[in-house]
């Protein structure tokens, strides 16, 4: 006995309709899946600044010419469970062209222990589409 009988047409419209319902409940987070701002960063060091805050130095990159940073958000815990929000600060302000590009010290305020491998983070960027802004952030997965 089957649930839903559904021909092929059936199929295709459901399908359609959930990729839309995706993206009109999160359309920055769709739009960082499939065009990504950035890449993800690679760490480089970290080091202790206390018991509970971290310096980090990495290597990222720009992806897109036509967005610009907004702002990172960095969590401890994982993506899959539980997470906290954490404190970042990247330093002044600095213009990027495409490409790759070194950064560092950022201060986290994550444990050095737990930084590398029990947190990750996000970063959002205004991106335009021919000439215009676009209404959402694009999000895209930056660490881990």
């Amino acid at each position: 006995m089957t649930l839903f009988h559904l021909n092929e047409w059936q199929w295709l419209k459901t399908i359609a309709f959930m990729w839309l319902l995706a993206l009109a409940s999160n359309p920055g987070a769709v739009d960082g899946y499939f065009f990504p701002a950035g890449e993800k960063m690679r760490i480089e060091w970290i080091a202790p600044a206390d018991d509970e805050t971290s310096l980090l130095w990495g290597v990222a990159a720009k992806l897109r010419p036509e967005c610009s940073f907004r702002r990172i958000e960095w969590y401890m815990g994982s993506r899959s469970g539980v997470s906290v929000p954490a404190a970042v600060n990247t330093g002044r302000s600095i213009l990027r062209r495409d490409g790759s590009f070194k950064f560092g010290p950022w201060i986290v305020s994550v444990p050095a222990s737990e930084l590398a491998f029990n947190s990750y983070a996000d970063v959002f960027h205004e991106c335009r589409y021919l000439g215009f802004a676009s209404p959402w952030l694009t999000k895209t997965r930056f660490f881990n």
